[in-house]
């Protein structure tokens, strides 16, 4: 009997423990995942587009993001937006709420831009690369894909 109860409370717990760490990673868990450039390359296709922005003011911009930040690429611009689609970085471009933006979670970004081969390769850059239905996010031969589409799900 303790240790059937002793299963129990440990069961408990282990999912205590997994609820809370869901619910501090956002309402959509964690969105993304790390490539090797190549990887990248192989798995996703030629990059077709690619704009520089900024380690720093990318880094700026993450400072008022909850838990996810969306990214497009228009008119040549890399555009930054919190999770409710709110300009969080220096463009000045409209975007409309049926246009798809990419979104991928902070705390990936984050770790992405703490990468430091690209102060040597992209000049204290991060490059926002378009290919075949896909954006990502590469500094130095770490490159974050899986994003998910905004519409349709968008988070809260």
């Amino acid at each position: 009997m303790k240790n059937l109860l002793l299963l129990v409370v440990t069961f408990m717990l282990f999912i205590l423990i997994g609820a809370t760490n869901l619910k501090a990673q956002g309402s959509l868990g964690v969105v993304g995942k790390f490539y090797t450039k190549q990887e990248a390359n192989i798995t996703f296709g030629k990059v077709k587009t690619s704009i520089s922005i900024k380690i720093s003011d990318l880094t700026k911009a993450l400072e008022s993001v909850k838990d996810y930040v969306l990214f497009t690429i228009k008119n040549n611009q890399v555009i930054v937006r919190d999770q409710k689609r709110n300009s969080i970085g220096y463009e000045n471009v409209k975007i409309s709420k049926n246009e798809m933006l990419y979104i991928f979670s902070k705390s990936l970004v984050l770790q992405l831009l703490q990468n430091s081969t690209a102060d040597a390769l992209n000049g204290g850059a991060v490059l926002v690369e378009l290919r075949d239905g896909v954006l990502s996010l590469t500094n130095g031969e770490t490159t974050l894909e899986m994003s998910m589409f905004c519409p349709p799900i968008c988070p809260n």
